[in-house]
C-alpha cells in the first residue's frame, strides 16, 4: 500500500459557491485541516464551508475562511422539519445557509459524489451511524 505524507496529496478545490460560502468536498486521501496538514481516512467524505469575501478569499489556500465540516450523510439526510442551515451561531456575521441555498449546495455534491459513489455506498455511510439495537 502506498502511503502519502500529507504534504504529498494535493489539496482539494472548492465545488464551487453559494452565496458567501465556498463548498468543498473533502474524499478519503484528501487533504484538511489547519493548513491542509491532515489527511481525510474515512471513507464517507466530508463537506466543508468556506466563508469568502474580499478580506477572506487571501486566506485558507485561496478557499476563504474555513466555517464548518459536516459528513455527508449528515447534510443528505436531515430531518424533514429542518430549514436551512447554521454554519456557525456563535459569530455576528450571517453564518448560515436558507433552504434554497443548501439545496443547491447539495445540488453540486450529490453530482460529485454519484461520480464515485453508488446509492448502496451512501446507505451504507448512513447505516454506519446507526446505534446496534
Amino acid at each position: 500500500m502506498d502511503v502519502k505524507s500529507a504534504a504529498e496529496v494535493p489539496a482539494a478545490e472548492l465545488l464551487g459557491q453559494v452565496g458567501s460560502f465556498g463548498v468543498r468536498l473533502v474524499r478519503s486521501g484528501d487533504r484538511y485541516g489547519l493548513e491542509d496538514r491532515l489527511l481525510w481516512e474515512k471513507r464517507e467524505p466530508g463537506v466543508e464551508f468556506y466563508f469568502v469575501d474580499s478580506r477572506s478569499s487571501c486566506s485558507h489556500k485561496g478557499r476563504g475562511r474555513f466555517i464548518a465540516r459536516y459528513y455527508y450523510t449528515t447534510l443528505r439526510f436531515r430531518s424533514p422539519q429542518a430549514h436551512g442551515l447554521c454554519l456557525d451561531g456563535g459569530d455576528p456575521l450571517r453564518m448560515s445557509l436558507t433552504d434554497m441555498e443548501l439545496a443547491r449546495v447539495m445540488q453540486m455534491v450529490d453530482a460529485t459524489v454519484s461520480e464515485f459513489a453508488s446509492d448502496e455506498t451512501v446507505q451504507a455511510w448512513r447505516d454506519s451511524w446507526k446505534l446496534p439495537d
